[in-house]
Parts: structure tokens; sequence; C-alpha cells
């Protein structure tokens, strides 16, 4: 005898107060290019909806077109100030464009939203990172991260953005956040943002090419305070429903240019990138610690949906050769669906216009939990009536997937074991909410096919222990299996 446990559907169904997820969600990255020259401007834009650029319309039309359930937001400025009501610039973004109507697109309700601190313009000589101040703080770490001989203190300039832990000529520039239609498990989230370059094993950092001495670009006070990400990593829970969560890993990883031989940026941006692909494996996540001090990355067959401008194309650009495949090739990852703007006549699966174009925006699912649906690159063509629209908000392109949530046993069935009992067999484990359970048989493993076993009853207690007893049958191998499905 067998047990073999695979996810199947089936229509015997088990009355949980658990419904189902939904049969699809569309997820999103866009950069936006919502940055603003000073701090606080966008936030007094965003207050001001009628005074406000004509391309926060154009980017609210094109969110609308898509019409995601979750969506990333790339390079929209990170603001902590509120307004009368309590609002920040995410919540002002969404009330006054999302919500309202653009062009005649239905407006979008995004219930829960998400943003913290990047690292962009935030530097070791600040005391205080949560205040508002554009000069430095004293008493802090001077830092010259760029090697120009200048450790800058006073904000407002690309030599001050260059040395601080992330590129910005002030605090914020450049941020992230996350909308979503589904609940946010904000006491989950983990961000990244602390994390130091050199805790990641064999990290790439810089190297003085004319010095003996490898990777001293950074010298040793630098190196004690340096974080890898330019902005941060976010691992943000998205509740779908049904007990079922996904892992929306959001991060923009500096672009590979703007630097010298040492490719300083191309190599952080090869490590940024090689973050995620590690925490997603059990094996290579064991050195990721979060800001709260916890260790470890997702556990094996967990959900994730991975988004962001990576400003890495597999093949092209001046990125490090393979970062991109660091995703584009990893064995947790499905990337059977490359999105492309198909839909709009393309086949090209460039998301940014720079550079010739380049494929650097990315959502990708995993493997496990997920099966692609539909994938998209809003591109309209020259000539097609969206074209100026898209090109005019901004030199990225939104980039969508939908995906389908998938019953995973290893999520559904623990500790599933099989006696002997009276001549039949029992067989029990530990299930879960959201799910429905039966037994299936076959007598050839290989070829099967398979079948519900007649009569078998999975029963499943309260405390979700289940079990189903296989009555005696007639000599001869009969091989089993669990089979789950969601809970309609």
């Amino acid at each position: 005898m067998s047990i073999v446990t695979r996810p199947l559907l089936f229509l015997v169904p088990l009355l949980h107060a658990f419904a189902a997820p939904p049969a699809q969600v569309r997820f999103a990255t866009f950069n936006t290019s919502l940055y603003r020259d000073s701090l606080g401007a966008l936030f007094v834009e965003l207050s001001n909806p009628a005074s406000a650029n004509v391309k926060v319309k154009k980017v609210a039309e094109i969110i609308q077109r898509a019409a995601p359930d979750v969506l990333l937001v790339n390079e929209f400025d990170w603001d902590p100030q509120t307004d009368s009501q309590g609002r920040t610039t995410v919540d002002l973004f969404h009330d006054h464009f999302l919500a309202v109507s653009q062009n005649g697109q239905a407006a979008l309700n995004f219930a829960y939203r998400y943003t913290a601190k990047p690292n962009t313009g935030f530097s070791p000589r600040d005391k205080n990172e949560d205040g508002l101040i554009t000069a430095a703080d004293t008493g802090g770490v001077l830092v010259d991260f760029n090697n120009n001989g200048q450790k800058v203190t006073t904000a407002g300039t690309r030599e001050y953005g260059d040395d601080c832990f992330g590129f910005g000529e002030f605090r914020g520039k450049y941020g992230m956040a996350v909308y979503s239609k589904f609940p946010i498990q904000t006491s989950a989230v983990r961000t990244f943002r602390r994390f130091l370059w050199k805790d990641i094993p064999g990290a790439l950092l810089p190297d003085i090419s004319s010095t003996p001495a490898p990777q001293d670009w950074h010298d040793t006070t630098e190196l004690g305070v340096f974080r890898i990400s330019s902005k941060s990593h976010w691992d943000v829970p998205i509740d779908l429903g049904g007990g079922i969560i996904a892992h929306f890993l959001c991060a923009h990883p500096t672009p590979p240019t703007f630097d010298g031989s040492e490719d300083r940026n191309g190599k952080r941006n090869h490590d940024e990138i090689r973050f995620w692909a590690d925490y997603i494996d059990p094996a290579r996540s064991t050195y990721h610690r979060d800001d709260a001090g916890n260790s470890g990355g997702l556990p094996v067959a967990t959900r994730f949906v991975l988004a962001g401008d990576y400003n890495a194309d597999p093949s092209r650009g001046e990125s490090i050769a393979g970062a991109a495949r660091q995703f584009t090739g990893h064995p947790f990852i499905d990337n059977t669906v490359v999105p492309s703007a198909s839909l709009f006549g393309s086949a090209s699966t460039n998301t940014a216009s720079f550079s010739g174009g380049l494929r650097v925006d990315y959502v990708l699912p995993s493997r496990a939990g997920f099966s692609i649906a539909a994938a998209g690159v809003f591109w309209p063509p020259a000539g097609h009536a969206l074209a100026t629209l898209a090109s005019e908000a901004s030199d990225h392109r939104l980039v969508w997937i939908d995906l389908r949530p998938n019953p995973e046993i290893a999520e559904a069935v623990a500790g599933l074991s099989a006696a002997g009992e009276n001549g039949a067999v029992r067989i029990a484990f530990r299930a879960s909410p959201g799910y429905a359970y039966t037994l299936q048989e076959t007598a050839d493993l290989i070829l099967g096919p398979w079948q519900p076993v007649p009569g078998a009853v999975v029963n499943v207690a309260g405390d979700f222990s289940a079990a189903v007893t296989v009555a005696a049958s007639a000599p001869g191998f009969r091989f089993f299996r669990i089979a789950a499905a969601f809970i309609p």
C-alpha cells in the first residue's frame, strides 16, 4: 500500500467556516515615477488634485485600466506627514485619484494599503531617522560612500544622495507602496531595510582595482553600516481568503549604473536580487534576519509573488550578467508565462523604454500554490489611441499577472499515517481549515486511473484531526491517496 499526497480536485465537500479564496487574483507592479524634487512636494500635490501634475492622473488611469487586485507602486515618495484626516501620500493618491474615475474608467477601491520608510535619503550620520528635517543630524557616523573625498551632510544634492544608504536627495525619495483589495496582515509584515550588505555570504562587495586589498571600496566603518537594500525589501502577507496567504515580496534595487569601474551599483543590484532569490529557498535563507530580529526565509511550498522594478534585464542592459536570471531561472519561481504586450498586438516583453527597451519590471509567482491564467504589459504601440497615455505617464510600464490559487497538499495535510485495524486500513492525518478531503485509490500506481473510494468518508473533527477507514478487499495491491480542494 502506498499513500500518495498530491493535490487533486474532488466533489465531496466538508463544512467549515472558511470560504474559498477567489478563483483568480490580479497582481501588478508599476514604477510610476511619482517622485518629486523636494521633501513634502508630492504630499502637497496629492492634497490638491485640481492642481496636480497631469501625469498623476495618467498614472491613475493606467492603474484603473489594468484593474489589479494587489499592486506595488515604485518611485512613490515616502512621507510620514498626514493631513487633518490622518491621510498620508499613499491615502491621498488613493482617495483623490484611484478612487475617482479617470477619463471614464471605473474607480478602484483598495481598502488595504501599506508603506514603510525606505533607505533613500537616509544615512548613518542621522541620529533620528523619523523626522522630516532636511539638514543632517549631529552625532552620527560620517561616511563617504561614493569615495569622492567629501562627506556631504546637506540634503538636496546628488552628492548628498550618494552618501546615503540608498540614493535620494532627500529622505524618502523613490519610496514604495502597496495597494490591496485583500487584507494585508500588517502585524506579520517583515522588512529588511537595515540588513547589512556584508552579511550576505559571498557578497559582491565593490573593489578598488588599484589596491591589492580585496573588496575595499568601502572601509571597515562603512561596511559596518552599509545596507543591501537601496530602498527596502518587504515581505507583505496578503490574505486571499480561505486561510490562503500570498507573500507579496516587494523591492526596487538600485540601477546598475551611475558608478565607475568598481561597479558598486551593478554589484549591489545583483545582490539585492539575490537577497530574494535566497529568501524563497529554505536551503539558502539561513542568513536572513529582518528588522525585528527574526531569522530565516520562507518555508518550502509557500505561496509568494515577487514584484517590483529590479533594474535588470535577463539578457541585455548594464546589469551584471545573470543578475535577473537569479529570478528567471529559479526552480521555485514559475516563469512559464512571460508578460508581454500581446493584448495590444505586440510580442514585446519589454517593460521600460530606456536603453532601447528592457525587461526590468517583474511580477513572478511561486510554482507552489498558483497557476498562471494570463499576464501582460500595459504598452500600447505607437499609433494606438493609448500610446501617449503610457509614454507620458512613466518611462516604465505596468506589468500584471492573473493567478489562480491552487490547493497545496503540504498546507492541507500533515502527519499522514496508515495502520492496519481489524483487517481494514485506517488512514489518519491533521487537516486544515478551508479544505475538503476525499480518499482516492488505484490498482496501478504508475498508470492509474485514480478513483474515489466508494463509501470512504473522511471525518474531520473539531480540532481538525482527520481519519478515514478503508474496508478489507479482495487480494491484490491497492494504492491510496488523500486529495484536497478548497471549500467552495
